[in-house]
């Protein structure tokens, strides 16, 4: 269970807690179907909203997630 998220706040979400979560903005979910390539998520905020982006996992053993990198674009009256 990996995710990518992005959430109001300064602390991510629980797994736990992912499906319940007002605070969640955005949110990428990997499993054996989805890994490899290039994955996106979008957001808007309608002011200024301190945000945290990150990485939330569960895993068993034997298993690991690689992430090359991350970029964040900044799209704005774009309209």
């Amino acid at each position: 269970n990996a995710n990518f998220v992005v959430a109001k706040g300064t602390l991510p979400p629980n797994t736990e807690d992912m499906e319940n979560n007002n605070d969640l903005l955005a949110r990428y979910q990997w499993n054996e179907h989805s890994m490899g390539g290039t994955h996106q998520i979008s957001f808007t905020l309608e002011e200024a909203t301190t945000v945290n982006l990150g990485f939330v996992a569960s895993f068993g053993s034997h298993t690991w997630m690689h992430v090359n990198w991350v970029k964040l674009k900044r799209i704005a009256d774009s309209y």
